[in-house]
């Protein structure tokens, strides 16, 4: 038996009598993975109401099942990667995303010292950017400090790499990251701010 992983069954609810549809085609979703050689795992399913409503329309058998077992209400879930709250603000899923690229970025300085500059740009491009770049036109509207949180990885690395002569960078809090833009403008990158709205340009073209 096969499992289908990452599937994502949404409605629009107004009323009760969408949640009985949203009822039935679970159900539907079920014959048809029956039919295909495919089970639908109980325990992975998640139930998540996206709403900035305070009062939101009750589930009439006061949950939603598969094989007649309740699926649990979450606060947060994730799809591909991406982690989705009820109110769609992105903490949780910028947090994951700086962790896992401090922890590349972590074994980049690690593996070489500051002066392999053009072999650590290379690195990072490939392993840790791509994680920041991941589907980050889906998530673009993140709050500044967000934002910020995600360039201090590629602002961080930058320093690491001591673009500035030695002994005369300044070492000090960058509060209006004037040195980030400085060190950007020197290997001709881009922030990953600027990355997101291309992205977002270059997805809506091909829409």
């Amino acid at each position: 038996m096969q499992y289908a992983d990452d599937i994502v069954l949404w409605r629009n609810i107004k009323s009760k009598e969408d949640c009985t549809l949203l009822q039935q085609d679970l159900q539907r979703l079920e014959d048809w993975c029956e039919g295909t050689g495919l089970e639908l795992n109980r325990e992975k399913s998640q139930h998540l109401r996206i709403s900035n409503k305070m009062k939101k329309v009750e589930v009439p058998s006061g949950s939603y099942t598969i094989n007649g077992e309740k699926i649990p209400l979450v606060s947060e879930a994730e799809c591909l990667g991406i982690k989705f709250s009820i109110k769609m603000e992105w903490t949780a899923q910028v947090d994951k995303v700086t962790a896992k690229c401090r922890q590349r970025l972590y074994g980049i300085h690690g593996l070489f010292p500051e002066r392999y500059g053009g072999v650590k740009q290379l690195l990072f491009t490939f392993l840790v950017r791509s994680i920041a770049d991941y589907a980050s036109s889906s998530w673009f509207t993140t709050t500044k400090s967000l934002q910020k949180q995600l360039e201090s990885i590629q602002k961080k690395f930058l320093r690491s790499i001591r673009l500035s002569p030695a002994g005369k960078e300044d070492q000090s809090h960058d509060p209006d990251f004037k040195r980030y833009h400085q060190h950007l403008r020197e290997v001709g990158w881009k922030p990953l701010w600027h990355r997101r709205c291309a992205s977002i340009l270059v997805n809506a073209w091909k829409i």
